[in-house]
């Protein structure tokens, strides 16, 4: 960024911990269309975890909820 002429540079982590319910990530991950993570995947790799999900759903001995996290890096510069 300094190369392009920002100064002032900063960037500020925040990690954000929740419990992500597996049947509701189901309900998301099979709207493709609105993921672009998901539209960058070839369709054999979506198909599997798809199929994968679907398996840990049908399992009774399986935890329906998991703890996730996701890191989120904002990065601010003033351009000069």
């Amino acid at each position: 960024m300094q190369a392009v002429g920002f100064v002032a540079i900063s960037a500020a982590p925040e990690h954000i911990r929740f419990e992500q319910d597996l049947r509701v990530w189901l309900d998301m991950v099979r709207r493709r269309d609105l993921n672009s993570q998901l539209m960058a995947i070839s369709d054999r790799a979506y198909e599997d975890g798809i199929a994968r999900l679907e398996r840990e759903l049908a399992d009774r001995g399986t935890a329906q909820v998991r703890t996730d996290h996701l890191c989120l890096l904002t990065i601010h510069g003033d351009k000069q």
